[in-house]
């Protein structure tokens, strides 16, 4: 009796043995199984871009002069500067209807639109207008004012014009001086036209 009970007590061991190996198996088989479908399932998304960005720069400056009228009046022929924004020039009046005039341009080399912010003249006072005519216009004669436009790469001619318009006023004290020297400044400033530049964003914008 004894061995018949140890002989069932072996056989329950033995089947509870091989359940727990079967589980086991199943465990491991479904641990396999998920693996498997979280690879498939699995994605690595990978973007390489090149983007290539163009520096934008800004360069407005004068350049290519040429005298029209009047060369014999010049003590100092027009000379732009090292940081070519600004011209000089001299010259000598000696009677009326006397014309000095001389050309310039006005180039964006840059690659940023610009746009006209002020026209300075000076050095003339009221009575000195009176017979000094002295003025900067474009080419054709046109007014320079502000807001005007200079697109990237464009340029604009100037023109410049100083004539000896009439007698100086006689003066009894100063009879002995037949010289009045007049230091003329003219000048025109740009900046980046930032209106044109957000307007240009917004229809990119737009288009895309």
């Amino acid at each position: 009796m004894e061995e018949e009970e140890i002989k069932e007590n072996n056989k329950k061991k033995k089947r509870k043995l091989e359940d727990n190996v079967y589980v086991i198996s199943i465990v491991v088989l479904l641990l396999v199984a998920v693996t498997v479908a979280y690879s498939l399932v699995s994605t690595s998304l990978t973007i390489n871009g090149i983007t290539n960005i163009r520096r934008s720069e800004w360069d407005v400056h004068m350049d290519s002069v040429e005298t029209i009228t009047g060369r014999d009046l010049l003590v100092s022929p027009p000379s732009i500067d090292n940081n070519t924004t600004i011209v000089n020039f001299a010259i000598n009046l000696n009677k009326v209807d006397d014309l000095y005039e001389f050309t310039i341009d006005a180039y964006n080399e840059g690659t940023v639109d610009a746009k006209v912010s002020s026209v300075i003249k000076s050095g003339l006072t009221s009575e000195q207008e009176g017979y000094v005519d002295y003025d900067i216009t474009y080419a054709d004669g046109t007014e320079i004012q502000e807001g005007d436009f200079l697109g990237a790469g464009q340029k604009r001619k100037l023109k410049v014009k100083v004539k000896y318009l009439r007698l100086l006023p006689l003066d009894e004290e100063h009879l002995d001086e037949n010289i009045v020297q007049v230091s003329l400044l003219f000048k025109v400033e740009y900046v980046q036209n930032w209106c044109k530049l957000l307007l240009k964003d917004i229809v990119e914008t737009i288009k895309v």
